[in-house]
């Protein structure tokens, strides 16, 4: 959870000077400030348990009634994801993931319609913990989508799908791209893609008759090139 924070924080409309606690009054300054903001909001119905539980019925209410609008449906998709994360994982229990499906479905509707860079790191992160399902990679393709959004289309596509490091474009040309004002959140995108493009990942199989085999996924060559890459262009943003 302080992990999952730590990256909505990025988000907020305002840069808090370093060293800077975000508790509640703070928070709720800066939603007077900006009524309405998703990263704000989603602070708030994190660290208010209260509020969480009564903006799930909310929400649940507005989609039974099929009078959800988007803004229902992604922030349906928040709540939803923050109330499963709040009682897992369970140590020697076995874990329930039916919350964060659910969580999952409403939060794909939402990126979908308005594909929101916030929305996609909310998706992106309600992925990773999808374990049974090994959606590490569906979350990493998430924020690939963020990024290309943010950096053109062209531009993405000449740093993700180039055969050689040399065919990269300058990481100066990069960091140029970005406007000042997304600096702050395409470094923490780019930061966490290149992650887990390092991340090795259990994957277990099974099949009738034979038992169950588990094999670690490792980063390829062409991976640990690409996060390399990264690293300088995560450098001089």
């Amino acid at each position: 959870m302080s992990r999952l924070r730590n990256g909505i924080v990025v988000f907020l409309p305002e840069e808090l000077p370093q060293g800077k606690s975000v508790d509640g009054q703070l928070l709720r300054e800066i939603a007077k400030r900006h009524p309405g903001d998703l990263p704000v909001y989603t602070l708030l119905a994190m660290d208010n348990k209260g509020f969480l539980k009564v903006e799930i019925a909310r929400f649940h209410a507005a989609v039974s009634g099929q009078q959800a609008s988007t803004s229902d449906k992604v922030r349906y998709g928040i709540v939803l994801f923050l109330d499963w994360l709040d009682t897992h994982p369970q140590p020697s229990a076995v874990q329930d993931f039916r919350g964060l499906w659910e969580a999952l479905k409403w939060l794909e509707a939402g990126y979908e319609e308005t594909a929101s860079p916030f929305v996609g790191y909310m998706l992106a992160m309600a992925y990773r913990q999808d374990a049974p399902r090994m959606n590490l990679w569906k979350g990493r393709d998430v924020l690939s989508n963020t990024l290309q959004k943010m950096l053109s289309s062209s531009l993405w596509r000449r740093i993700t799908e180039t055969k050689g490091p040399s065919e990269r474009p300058a990481p100066e040309e990069v960091a140029a791209s970005v406007p000042p004002p997304q600096r702050r959140v395409v470094k923490y995108l780019l930061t966490v893609y290149r992650q887990w493009l390092l991340t090795r990942v259990w994957l277990e199989t099974a099949e009738p008759g034979k038992p169950r085999v588990r094999k670690q996924v490792r980063p390829t060559k062409e991976e640990e090139q690409l996060a390399k890459y990264l690293e300088q262009v995560i450098a001089r943003l």
